[in-house]
């Protein structure tokens, strides 16, 4: 683990279902930037992941919403 990783257990979930995860973040600073790939895997058996892609977001700062 990084500093800037975040962490989510989903527990009970089924081979082939799918859950949304939904958040909010309120910047304090202007960013243009690109999140590293993610990585999703079973805990008890890490053979079973699934990764993304890195992705690009832009952000301005609260100041100026």
């Amino acid at each position: 683990m990084n500093s800037d990783d975040v962490t989510f257990y989903l527990m009970n979930v089924s081979a082939g279902a799918t859950r949304e995860l939904s958040y909010h973040l309120t910047p304090s600073l202007a960013i243009d930037a690109t999140a590293q790939a993610s990585t999703v895997y079973a805990y008890y058996d890490p053979a079973i992941r699934q990764t993304r892609d890195a992705v690009r977001f832009v952000a301005t700062s609260a100041a100026e919403m």
